[in-house]
């Protein structure tokens, strides 16, 4: 995990890494409970605003299952953020790029946002389990066609945020065909399943 000095997004672009393409399936069970685990409420969310300012995406909070649910019903990509305030970059980050109204703007077109909390020390599990190897840390999951979280792309490292959105941009140009194709799907089983009723 990045330790230090703080950077800022300039400094250290080249440090900020986008990785993905596997379509790894994921355990939901596990992921669900491991998490849940780090899941805020209201409270956290008054918290972050009164040190970053009201500009942010909006963040889905609770339970992780239910913000999947919405993304799918929406046919939009599920992207998990996990907030540490103990980590380096995490300050220059969230001033400079996450709560910047073209950012927010272009995440709550796009993506259901969740967001977790890490308290004191990150599960291992976890760690493991995401791929998480620096802070910022977002996960793209997405329902590609069978119901179930597949692990899209991880966003990993500080960026500038014209970084990040192209990053992310690239992310819904590689991923949103098939995300669509699973949502039409879904939406066209429904119908079908009324007209038979």
């Amino acid at each position: 995990m990045n330790g230090g000095h703080s950077r800022s997004p300039d400094e250290d672009a080249s440090h900020s890494r986008t990785s993905g393409g596997a379509n790894r399936y994921l355990n939901q069970d596990q992921l669900y409970e491991l998490l849940d685990a780090m899941q805020v409420d209201a409270d956290f969310v008054a918290g972050f605003e009164s040190v970053y300012g009201d500009v942010h995406p909006l963040f889905h909070t609770g339970a992780v299952k239910n913000a999947f649910s919405l993304a799918k019903s929406r046919g939009q990509p599920l992207l998990l953020y996990l907030h540490n305030e103990a980590a380096e970059d995490t300050v220059a980050f969230c001033c400079g790029t996450l709560n910047t109204p073209g950012v927010a703007s272009m995440l709550d077109e796009n993506f259901v946002v969740w967001v977790g909390s890490v308290r004191e020390s990150l599960d291992s599990s976890l760690q493991a389990h995401l791929g998480i190897t620096t802070f910022p840390f977002f996960a793209v999951l997405g329902d590609t066609g069978d119901a179930t979280m597949s692990l899209l792309e991880l966003i990993q490292g500080i960026m500038t945020a014209d970084h990040f959105i192209a990053a992310l941009f690239q992310v819904l140009e590689r991923h949103m065909p098939t995300i669509t194709a699973a949502h039409a799907q879904r939406y066209l089983s429904f119908s079908l399943s009324l007209s038979l009723v």
